[in-house]
């Protein structure tokens, strides 16, 4: 009996029939990914990553650094302690070293801003929402 039912339907096409009851309709914004929590995931995760990287190799690091630690670690305090001597290079590399600190800053906040233009909402936008919450 199943199997003349299945030949009726397959002779009559009825089981291959497909009729659209309701158009479907596209999303307004997708499911899946979240961008905005992948980036603020990505971003704890990365500060997270750099504070314990440098936690790990600071706790790692076998040389002694003044006399606090020399201190510290014979348990006699030194007869005499060096000074640090700073000639113009070094003052010249320390000023180079803190302009690349401060240009690095400079463009990971307009990489920043940059981020939250194109993933979260334009920047305009934003500003006028901001002035409107402060009554502004």
């Amino acid at each position: 009996m199943v199997a003349q039912t299945s030949q009726t339907l397959e002779t009559e096409r009825k089981g291959e029939r497909f009729t659209l009851i309701e158009p479907p309709q596209l999303p307004e914004k997708p499911a899946k990914p979240n961008r905005l929590a992948i980036a603020l995931l990505g971003s704890m995760l990365s500060f997270a990553g750099g504070i314990g990287s440098t936690a790990i190799a600071e706790a790692m690091d076998p040389t002694i650094r003044g006399r606090a630690a020399l201190t510290g670690l014979v348990g006699v305090p030194p007869l005499a302690v060096i000074p640090e001597i700073i000639s113009v290079a070094d003052v010249r590399s320390r000023a180079f070293v803190r302009a690349i600190v401060f240009a690095a800053l400079i463009m990971s906040i307009i990489l920043g801003l940059l981020a939250v233009h194109s993933f979260v909402e334009p920047l305009d936008v934003l500003w006028f929402a901001a002035l409107r919450k402060f009554g502004l």
